[in-house]
């Protein structure tokens, strides 16, 4: 009997990417919760003085306040996660409300490109006409170590790598490289 089961490919690279937020749960309700308060002390002081149309305005910030920080939080999160085989980089974008979308990639022809550091532009995977932005959410930092890490995971599979080592190869014995003829 043949088994038809193939064996998983070994992952070479493995990043999961995710948006960094400053507060957590708790401290948005921190937050939320010092605000009121406030809001609500100086909502009643209008009151009293009788300048009843600010109470309204108290409660509109202290809605607008906490729609904000449901935002941020639902935001929170979104992940990109890169997967690296010999075959393909596949990477999985998942959403605030979990759904996903998943691009494949093959790491011969992927070319990794981040603009200068004075640019502050984004981290993109260009293959075949095609590109992606990935990373958006994260600081130029973290974009440009993503960026290094996933260029030296790629070097042993990209074309370019393997012409490298067929040069260098073909050098003959005084280190000269070999010349190369087109037929």
């Amino acid at each position: 009997m043949v088994d038809c089961r193939a064996e998983p490919l070994p992952i070479l690279f493995y990043a999961v990417l995710a948006p960094r937020r400053s507060a957590g749960r708790r401290g948005r309700r921190v937050v939320m919760a010092l605000v009121a308060t406030v809001l609500s002390v100086a909502a009643f002081g209008f009151l009293a003085a009788g300048a009843w149309p600010v109470v309204g305005f108290c409660g509109l910030e202290v809605g607008l306040l906490y729609g904000a920080l449901r935002l941020h939080g639902r935001t929170a999160r979104r992940t990109e996660t890169l997967s690296l085989t010999r075959q393909s980089l596949r990477v999985r974008r998942t959403g605030p409300g979990g759904g996903g979308q998943t691009w494949t990639f093959p790491p011969y022809w992927l070319r990794v490109e981040l603009a200068d550091p004075p640019a502050g532009g984004p981290l993109i995977l260009r293959s075949h006409g095609r590109s992606l932005v990935i990373g958006a959410f994260l600081s130029e930092d973290e974009r440009r170590a993503v960026a290094k890490r996933l260029v030296e995971a790629l070097a042993p599979l990209s074309g370019i790598a393997k012409i490298a080592q067929t040069a260098a190869h073909a050098a003959d014995a005084s280190g000269r490289p070999a010349s190369v003829r087109s037929a």
